[in-house]
């Protein structure tokens, strides 16, 4: 609409005994006419059809939200159904929310426009924006149906039409009926607001800018989506297809066809128990570096011994002869695909990987020295390259936990992070922070990309993360912060960038690395604990605690994730069983290439870790490190997590993004509780296919004449 707040050219009498249509930006009521209210209902909350689940479960949609409101804007309102706010982010609704919007009211004539644009806080999350003030949220009205339900009868087909198509027009979000379903996550039951009474749909940030070929080849024509039903294939021709004639079944997925299915989830492995814990050393403080690049196989061997018998690199540290181990990021730059894996020198190679590549890859190391050297096997000659972030030994600093926290995203921002140049952020970290834990993802560079991290102040040539061009790539951090806390990142191709915190280092830390001989914990392909690929969304756990050997004070855990053979991209998310759902951020995206990253997981009392996966594929899981409590204290429970509340991140192959887990919680899930009596108009507050008495108009009218005063003050 171009302004912030604008009335209709015509507002009715506020005692007027007639229907009108009372529009402020964002927020509109209406009753169209030829809609009887006496509707029948569908029983339950809105539950999609088995041909929509089976398509649902093969896409996958970058759920990327708003902002925090702070420290860019404010809010001059206390009531967040206002549109009170003033932040750099908030634009009105993107060419793509209108056109889509407009498509849907012509093709469902049973719904009504309830709202797009308002500049205001998320209500169930006041500290951040909501996604109608980013301009990529959509709310259709449908009318209740006899004895105040909802009306399935309307709502569940545009909720169904939008689902089914989510990937073709760029849909990352639907709320409706007690229910909502999220790109990255899938199908969900709501919590707070029931939205009994309109539909709240979002764009993607591709969606809203009409990339998506909905926008560029056109709307869902007469062809039929590809999908089973039953046993019969309905191809793109709508031809149908009886699979079961060849004594094959119809199998769904991103691709349906005829096949013989592979069983449908991961299942436990009867017999099986996790290896014991096996400390290696005591446990270490970490002090950190530059970083420092501590060699390139590509410019020289200085340092390095190469055993061609073992396929061993072995790195002569020439570090202090106090350091006991490293924080290495080692990027592997191959001719052909392979892994690696990396221990202390003299020590027996373990069955465990640390890197996998069949392109250059990156991956965070934590290793144990052995007579002050690392060794490196290498299944296939590769060239390889470490950057030191951090040394290992008695005195140093120590970490402190936190939830995983989204402390930076581009895309939330509009802009992405320009290439060869050293942007700073502010991470949020404490006083007194000299380090920080934590995740990067970088998302879809024009070609192929490194991105360099390290505390503002320095500009070593160093990398943590490298990518191809066009795909998401994610890493682990363990580096320095500035003196102000700051922290910087120099991608090499513009593209953007997504930063989750998990914790902060200082002189006061109490948690110390535990170096461990690694174990293999689960190996999907081989029946290692588990077997069979892990469904889209499916959790497993992992219950350490159960290991012999783990020690009271054992509060989280570094594991070494790969994924292999995946459906297509998507992210992990390692977490603490006790939360109860997984955090709104990731911590691996990967690709249907093999991949692996570096995990951190707290354990939570029970010291279980639960693992979930956004696309289907299996997963190698290796034990390398705890972090151990100094004091000998046990962990405590872990902050739970009410599902949804209001279903976030990380990612086209997501971060919980674009990467993994976008971002943090925001606008679904529990989402927006409806506003109170006396709140004013609320985007979600329009029963927009009820009937209006005239006393309930004339109370419409007099909240609007309200809010008005309100904002001339």
């Amino acid at each position: 609409m171009g302004r912030a707040m604008r009335l209709a050219p015509t507002l009715a009498p506020m005692l007027s005994a007639s229907l009108a249509a009372l529009t402020l930006t964002g927020c509109v009521l209406t009753e169209p006419p030829g809609v009887s209210s006496s509707a029948v209902a569908v029983p339950g909350p809105w539950v999609a059809p088995p041909r929509v689940q089976a398509i649902a479960v093969g896409h996958f949609v970058p759920v990327v939200d708003p902002p925090p409101v702070r420290p860019a804007g404010s809010c001059g309102s206390t009531n967040p159904f206002t549109c009170s706010c003033v932040h750099p982010a908030c634009t009105p609704a993107h060419p793509g929310t209108h056109e889509l919007r407009e498509y849907l009211l012509a093709r469902f004539p049973d719904v009504g426009n309830s709202g797009t644009y308002c500049c205001r806080q998320n209500s169930n999350r006041r500290d951040y924006l909501s996604v109608h003030a980013i301009g990529r949220a959509i709310d259709l009205g449908v009318p209740y149906a006899s004895g105040g339900g909802a009306d399935n009868t309307v709502g569940d087909e545009v909720a169904n039409f939008l689902v089914e198509h989510a990937e073709y027009i760029g849909i990352q979000r639907v709320i409706w009926d007690h229910t909502f379903w999220n790109g990255e996550r899938g199908f969900g039951t709501l919590g707070g607001d029931p939205h009994t009474n309109h539909l709240h749909i979002e764009l993607s940030v591709a969606g809203a800018a009409r990339t998506t070929p909905f926008f560029t080849v056109g709307p869902p024509g007469t062809m039929c989506a590809v999908a089973c039903e039953g046993a019969t294939l309905v191809g793109a021709d709508c031809a149908r297809t009886d699979c079961g004639a060849s004594g094959q079944q119809c199998l769904g997925g991103p691709a349906p066809r005829c096949g013989i299915p592979e069983p449908p989830r991961a299942v436990p492995v009867a017999g099986r128990a996790l290896p014991g814990i096996a400390p290696v050393g005591d446990p270490g403080r970490l002090t950190f570096t530059g970083p420092d690049r501590m060699f390139d196989t590509r410019a020289s061997m200085s340092g390095l011994t190469w055993d061609d018998a073992a396929r061993e690199l072995t790195w002569r540290a020439g570090l202090d002869a106090s350091v006991t181990g490293v924080w290495l990021n080692l990027a592997a730059v191959p001719t052909e695909a392979g892994h690696l894996s990396v221990f202390p020198t003299g020590a027996t190679r373990p069955g465990t990987s640390n890197l996998n590549y069949a392109s250059v890859r990156a991956n965070l190391v934590p290793s144990p020295l052995g007579g002050g050297s690392l060794t490196v096997f290498q299944s296939s000659r590769v060239d390889l390259i470490g950057d030191l972030y951090a040394t290992m030994g008695e005195y140093g600093d120590g970490l402190e936990l936190i939830d995983p926290t989204r402390v930076y995203d581009s895309r939330s921002l509009g802009a992405t992070v320009p290439g060869g140049e050293v942007t700073p952020i502010d991470v949020g970290a404490p006083a007194g922070t000299t380090g920080m834990l934590g995740t990067i993802a970088a998302l879809r560079p024009p070609a192929n990309a490194h991105v360099a991290v390290f505390p503002c102040g320095a500009d070593p040539e160093t990398s943590n993360v490298n990518l191809r061009a066009g795909e998401i790539a994610s890493a682990q951090l363990v580096t320095a912060l500035a003196d102000d806390g700051m922290l910087c990142v120099r991608p090499n191709e513009t593209m953007h960038l997504v930063i989750d915190a998990l914790g902060w280092f200082s002189p006061d830390g109490l948690l110390e690395y535990q170096a461990l001989t690694p174990r293999r914990l689960v190996d999907t392909r081989s029946g290692v604990y588990f077997e069979n690929r892990l469904a889209a969304h499916q959790e497993i756990e992992l219950p350490l605690g159960e290991a012999s050997g783990m020690p009271e004070n054992g509060w989280a855990a570094a594991l070494n994730v790969a994924t292999i053979e995946a459906d297509g991209p998507g992210h992990l998310i390692a977490y603490a069983c006790e939360r109860g759902a997984p955090p709104a951020t990731s911590a691996h995206n990967f690709d249907v290439d093999t991949r692996a990253t570096l995990v951190t997981t707290d354990l939570g009392t029970s010291r279980r870790a639960c693992l979930t996966t956004s696309t289907r594929a299996h997963v190698v899981v290796d034990l390398l490190g705890l972090w151990r409590r100094r004091d000998g204290a046990p962990p405590p429970p872990p902050e739970p997590v009410t599902e949804p509340t209001e279903p976030g991140p990380d990612g086209d192959g997501g971060v919980n993004a674009d990467a993994g887990a976008p971002s943090g919680p925001i606008d679904a899930g529990s989402t927006e509780r409806p506003p109170t009596a006396g709140e004013g108009c609320s985007c979600h507050a329009a029963p927009s296919r009820s009937r209006w008495s005239p006393v309930g108009l004339a109370l419409i009218a007099l909240a609007l004449a309200v809010a008005r005063r309100r904002r001339r003050r």
